[in-house]
């Protein structure tokens, strides 16, 4: 699919995507200095993805939307922190995934 760089290079951009969503989802406010690093930064990934243009494929289309939904998952875990303690959030994301990984493995068998 992609090289495992360009993979990684994507996934950095995760922060990038929580500045950005931040001010929508926490009403964070948004600025200049905030904008510079977030523009310094994907011009970093973009130096060490060295995309095509004409090379979109489906591996960098996963790349960019898994990288969009480890924000959305760092942006919606300091929204339950409001509400809620470290200890409850950690004890059901873990009981979550051990929900699905016996789901997993069920399937498997």
């Amino acid at each position: 699919m992609i090289p495992l760089a360009q993979l990684f290079a994507l996934e950095f951009t995760s922060p990038i995507w929580v500045v950005l969503l931040a001010p929508f989802f926490l009403g964070e406010k948004l600025t200049v200095k905030k904008l510079s690093i977030a523009a310094l930064g994907f011009f970093g990934v973009l130096v060490v993805a060295r995309p095509e243009l004409n090379a979109l494929n489906v591996g960098i289309l996963a790349g960019a939307v898994a990288a969009i939904g480890f924000a959305g998952a760092a942006i919606l875990t300091r929204k339950l922190t409001i509400n809620n303690s470290l200890t409850k959030i950690l004890f059901f994301l873990t009981g979550l995934q051990v929900i699905i990984w016996f789901d997993l493995c069920r399937l498997r068998w």
